[in-house]
């Protein structure tokens, strides 16, 4: 299978299923400014492709860890248009992604945090290792949820429920998340990413 990557993000088609990948593993798979434009070219070029189904998949042990830290302290005195040019295009490319026919599948296959939770459950179906947790993180850092993060973690575990994760902003593991409905169904570390294949 041919993957095509945007910067570090990539995708992959075949036999209807699109799978989009995040490739920054070293990192975390975090959000730079660099990469929500790349995710966002990704999803166009997916969603012109009319698939099927689409899986979104990450690298390495971290699904998705949120905004990148290290760039918002190296743009401390710029946060405030760091933060706008990072969301720009990733709050329409999800709005994208959420609203396409296709079905979305999210293999969250370890931990997520900040707009990685959006990111994560913003999809159909949302599989999860065993080994995954989530952490809002927002308070942590002194600001308020983005990419969709309130949104979806309310949708999922209910207002009140989200309302708390976000303010405590405490790790919440795997069993718990499957118990309150952020994600759908837990899978073995090694079993998952099988798992989501075949629901695809």
């Amino acid at each position: 299978m041919s993957r095509t990557s945007i910067g570090d993000v990539g995708y992959e088609i075949a036999d209807g299923i699109a799978r989009i990948i995040l490739q920054a593993p070293e990192r975390g798979n975090t959000l730079t400014r660099a990469t929500t434009r790349a995710f966002a070219d990704v999803v166009d070029a997916v969603l012109e492709a009319k698939p099927r189904v689409i899986m979104l998949l990450a690298e390495g042990r971290i699904f998705c860890a949120g905004g990148d830290i290290d760039e918002f302290t190296a743009n401390a005195d710029d946060l405030g248009p760091l933060v706008d040019e990072t969301v720009a295009p990733l709050h329409p490319a999800m709005l994208k992604l959420h609203e396409s026919p296709a079905p979305v599948v999210s293999v969250v296959q370890g931990p997520i945090g900040g707009a990685g939770v959006g990111l994560a459950l913003s999809a159909d179906f949302v599989l999860a290792a065993t080994s995954m947790k989530l952490r809002t993180g927002y308070v942590a850092i002194g600001l308020s949820p983005d990419a969709g993060t309130a949104y979806f973690l309310a949708r999922r575990v209910g207002a009140i429920r989200a309302q708390q994760w976000l303010m405590l902003s405490d790790p919440v593991d795997a069993q718990a998340c499957l118990q309150y409905g952020a994600v759908d169904a837990l899978h073995p570390d090694g079993e998952l990413r099988e798992a989501a294949e075949a629901l695809a």
